[in-house]
């Protein structure tokens, strides 16, 4: 029963992991093009709740999450009266890989 259980987990687990790959490379110029908008901002804010509502950016959450996961930007949550947002921030490895989707972008 416990060989089952394994199979069937870990059958799932690559599944997903297979999901997860095929949607990096279906986004990856989604991601570039963050990264570099980042850069080119110096950071970024996205409205998580707005007036006690869901903002709405649900598909962006994911790519920066992606992007956190992968050491490229770090996040901090920050509040207003009525909001929620989180802050983003290209980290230096983010910075390089900014500098050098540039560069080739230029070429």
């Amino acid at each position: 029963m416990s060989a089952e259980l394994k199979k069937a987990l870990l059958d799932q687990a690559e599944r997903d992991y297979e999901r997860e790959r095929r949607e990096i490379m279906e986004r990856l110029a989604a991601y570039q093009e963050l990264l570099a908008r980042m850069a080119a901002m110096g950071g970024y804010t996205l409205p998580l709740w707005a007036e006690g509502g869901d903002a709405g950016f649900d598909a962006e959450l994911r790519d920066l999450s992606l992007l956190e996961r992968a050491g490229l930007i770090k996040g901090a949550y920050g509040f207003t009266e009525h909001n929620m947002f989180r802050k983003y921030s290209l980290t230096e490895r983010g910075k390089e890989i900014a500098r050098k989707l540039q560069v080739t972008e230029k070429s």
